[in-house]
């Protein structure tokens, strides 16, 4: 075991997100259908399952998102846990492009009316419950109505700043 020979510096944001990169996220599409601007999207690495009964969900998104307000104004949202083969698809739904979802093949979820993103390894539809405060982030809570699992078997890995894959 190594001891850590380094004092915290909470001004070092960029050790911080090295030391934060060690560990591996997966990758997923936040997207929702709004009235005023249609199928809007962002791409998340802090995703996360909060409990079983009731089914809960939670993610995180920067304060500075643009497209954070107006899946939140939707209420209802969908997450589609992105597949390895899917970092173009990634690419275009992180991007400021206004056609940004065009690639992902959506289809609307049956609850939500979300865009769901083709391809992807599974799909859950939510509805907004709790907003935290969280820093630069929000942490959003979200209640499940409906989920499915898609054709993919492994998922998009973001691991010390780059994508990965798993090995089975």
């Amino acid at each position: 075991m190594t001891t850590p020979t380094a004092r915290l510096d909470p001004t070092d944001n960029r050790t911080f997100r090295r030391v934060l990169g060690t560990f591996p996220t997966g990758v997923v599409a936040v997207t929702a259908n709004t009235v005023a601007d249609g199928p809007v999207g962002m791409v998340i690495g802090s995703f996360t399952s909060i409990s079983i009964d009731p089914p809960l969900v939670a993610f995180s998104p920067s304060k500075t998102s643009t497209s954070w307000p107006k899946i939140h104004c939707s209420r209802h949202f969908a997450v589609s846990i992105l597949s390895e083969d899917q970092q173009a698809v990634c690419a275009a739904i992180a991007s400021k492009s206004p056609d940004k979802l065009r690639q992902a093949a959506p289809r609307d979820g049956k609850r939500s009316n979300a865009p769901l993103v083709g391809g992807a390894l599974a799909w859950i539809e939510c509805e907004v419950g709790a907003i935290h405060d969280a820093g630069d982030h929000w942490i959003v809570v979200a209640r499940v109505l409906e989920f499915d699992i898609g054709p993919a078997d492994k998922p998009l890995i973001f691991f010390k700043g780059e994508y990965s894959h798993i090995s089975t």
